[in-house]
């Protein structure tokens, strides 16, 4: 089951030992082939939010780096979302 590109959401991202809570959009869902990934950006996060999930990304990517010898971990960066003026 996936949700049309656009509909607003609440988002709860449980990592680790916290609780990040925002508003999201979903983005163009993605067939795989156990069903459907639902992509998401955020609309709104709060600072602390943003902060708190960066911590949980960096601690995640050091985690599959130290278990992967040779990897460099994801090869992303997480971005900030900066609100678009209105």
């Amino acid at each position: 089951m996936y949700l049309d590109e656009g509909v607003p959401v609440n988002l709860t991202i449980h990592l680790g030992t916290r609780t990040v809570r925002g508003k999201a959009a979903t983005l163009f869902p993605m067939r795989t082939t156990q069903g459907y990934q639902q992509p998401f950006r955020f609309t709104d996060l709060r600072d602390e939010e943003s902060v708190a999930l960066e911590i949980e990304i960096r601690e995640l990517m050091k985690q599959a780096s130290l278990s992967t010898p040779g990897h460099r971990g994801l090869a992303f960066k997480p971005r900030r979302f900066v609100p678009e003026s209105v």
